[in-house]
């Protein structure tokens, strides 16, 4: 994330700044402390920090200390002439000093905690910034800093709560503005980071950097609709620029328009160009199309492996399941730690009835994303398409906790629980689901069927009606009203049944291949 990588890197240079300021505030406050020959020293020796002369700096420095070695500013000052001149160790061996002749030293904390983040020495630089923030609990810098530490250290609340304090009235500071946005997203928290980013961009309208990492930031959390309105801006900013007008594409791909991203690429020539067709045209169910942008793509650069997922996803709409997991297996060479690689060659697997591979490149998934529902869901399926219903029904409830609005899942547990005879398990399945999904027709047919077998043929026969009027296809469905309404005596209504039973009936198919075909169903693939 280069904007991410940016912020820090400027919050570095406010420190050396602030560390100055700070430093020039204590001389002179301070004079009255050390002799007067290391004051003067010392003074000299800020006028070369200023120069970047860090080696007359330092030799002025040192004439400070041997004449006052008690003279604590100096050896602060020296920290910072260290951390400018690229010794951490030497900063930090100054400014350890400095503290333990002025343990209040604001800089001194700010500037050793600084020191000690450079060297990657993340427990000691958090507890001296908390120190400098301790004793200065307003100053814009260290909250800033802190902010950010506490941010990529996963603490987003207690984060946004030091980038308020590093807000500056009445304007936004860029990396300020961002950070507060991406801790408030990382929290979890998509509405204030929404309103963050609405009041920072009264400010930071013609800013299109800031805009383009704005976007991207809500485009990695998922919002694409929240990253369109800034990439838009920015492209508007910077209209030449190839990288925004990728970056909004994308977001209009992820917000499921992809007729707004095929009309930002008018003219494909870079490989990104066509991997983003392939995707819309993909979204639009054009899938030989898609397959040949997705070629074009993979064949100007083959080491892209978001490029290979995508064209075997491609493949797999199309039934080519060899060629998709070729694919698979090259993109997980490149990216052996991203699952949906893994999840997909566990797609294509399953749909060649090969469940127990299937199953090994989705433990592989789920050990990188153990709470994938859609992992555990075919896990669960490939389970049970063994025979294995006992561990495949452990793994459906799974897949049912991690998302439990998912009706169709719940559809899939109430059969397993059919099977076994587990008839009112079932019920209430079937009936929590029909309250999630109550115009899914296989639910009510599921249901009926379930209801026929517990004696109950006029409820049997009503769900069976709803199944039928949601989906006028659904075979089984009318072989099951004529079981129905030949019970309930109804044989006028029965026989309306078998006629249209007999045209919609595709012969005789079991309830293994029935289960096989729902889960490819479930997956979107024919």
């Amino acid at each position: 994330m280069l904007w991410h990588q940016n912020a820090k890197n400027h919050a570095l240079v406010v420190l050396v700044v602030s560390l100055s300021a700070a430093l020039h505030y204590a001389a002179k406050q301070g004079n009255n402390q050390g002799s007067q020959s290391a004051v003067t020293h010392t003074n000299q020796a800020r006028k070369y920090l200023a120069q970047k002369d860090f080696g007359r700096a330092k030799s002025e420095l040192d004439s400070a200390i041997r004449i006052d070695p008690a003279y604590g500013e100096a050896y602060e000052m020296m920290g910072q002439v260290e951390f400018q001149s690229g010794d951490t160790e030497g900063a930090i061996s100054a400014f350890g000093q400095a503290l333990k002749l002025e343990p209040e030293s604001f800089s001194s904390h700010y500037g050793l905690g600084m020191a000690f983040l450079r060297n990657n020495n993340i427990r000691e630089g958090l507890h001296e910034l908390r120190a400098a923030a301790s004793l200065r609990p307003n100053d814009v810098n260290v909250n800033y800093n802190l902010g950010v530490l506490l941010l990529d250290q996963g603490e987003p609340a207690m984060a946004i709560e030091h980038l308020h304090k590093a807000q500056t009235p009445g304007e936004s500071r860029p990396d300020v503005a961002y950070n507060l946005i991406r801790a408030e997203l990382a929290a979890n928290r998509p509405g204030e980071a929404r309103e963050e980013a609405r009041k920072a961009a009264m400010s930071l309208e013609s800013d299109s950097n800031w805009q383009s990492a704005t976007g991207q930031l809500f485009l990695e959390h998922h919002q694409p609709g929240d990253a369109v309105p800034y990439l838009s801006r920015a492209r508007t900013l910077e209209p030449d620029s190839v990288e925004i007008r990728h970056k909004l594409a994308l977001a209009y791909l992820e917000f499921n328009q992809p007729a707004q991203a095929i009309a930002l690429i008018k003219e494909p020539k870079a490989a990104e160009d066509y991997y983003l067709l392939a995707g819309a045209n993909y979204l639009l169910r054009k899938y030989d199309v898609a397959a040949k942008n997705a070629t074009t793509a993979v064949s100007m650069d083959s080491h892209q492996p978001h490029y290979l997922l995508l064209a075997a996803r491609i493949d797999q709409h199309l039934g080519q399941h060899g060629s998709a997991l070729a694919l698979l297996e090259n993109a997980i060479k490149l990216a052996p730690k991203w699952p949906d690689p893994y999840y997909s060659a566990g797609v294509s697997l399953y749909c060649e009835k090969r469940y127990t591979e299937a199953q090994k490149y989705l433990e592989e998934s789920l050990a990188f994303q153990p709470d994938s529902a859609r992992a555990v869901f075919l896990y669960a399926v490939s389970l049970i398409s063994e025979g294995n219903d006992q561990e495949g029904e452990v793994y459906l409830r799974k897949a049912a906790e991690l998302n439990p609005d998912n009706a169709h899942f719940k559809y899939f547990l109430g059969e397993i629980l059919t099977r076994q005879n587990r008839l009112a398990d079932a019920e209430e399945v079937y009936r929590q689901a029909v309250s999630l999904d109550p115009k899914y027709a296989p639910l009510h047919y599921q249901l009926g069927k379930l209801l026929l077998r517990t004696n109950h043929p006029d409820l049997a026969a009503q769900e069976t009606e709803k199944a039928i009027s949601l989906d006028p296809n659904l075979a089984e469905a009318y072989y099951q009203l004529i079981q129905a309404y030949s019970r309930l005596g109804e044989k006028e209504k029965s026989a309306r049944a078998a006629a249209i039973f007999a045209k919609l009936s595709k012969g005789n198919i079991s309830d293994k291949e029935k289960f096989y075909e729902s889960v490819k169903k479930e997956l979107g693939l024919p």
